[in-house]
């Protein structure tokens, strides 16, 4: 079985480049572990933090949480799955 690097597409280049994301409209500054055409892995200088409004059962309340993951739903789709998990020692 061909290893990730014989895998890849695009040759990937391990340089710390300043960046900032913006998730709509919030600011994130860090620097690239990778970099190619096609596209970035980045290190986030520490947990992405969250707010999360839950409306159940004609109840609301909003939950602060940090991402922990984040995965394309398939292929096919622009869709991700994004994990949080809960600070409830916060609540």
């Amino acid at each position: 079985m061909p290893s990730v690097s014989e895998r890849r597409r695009k040759q990937r280049h391990d340089r710390a480049i300043p960046i900032e994301v913006r998730f709509d409209g919030l600011a994130l500054i860090g620097a690239t572990a990778n970099v190619n055409v096609d596209g970035v892995y980045f290190v986030a200088p520490g947990p992405l933090t969250v707010e999360v409004r839950i409306r159940d059962g004609g109840q609301e309340r909003t939950v602060r949480g940090r991402i922990v993951r984040i995965e394309s739903r398939d292929a096919s789709s622009a869709e991700l799955g994004v994990a949080v998990r809960f600070d409830l020692a916060g609540r």
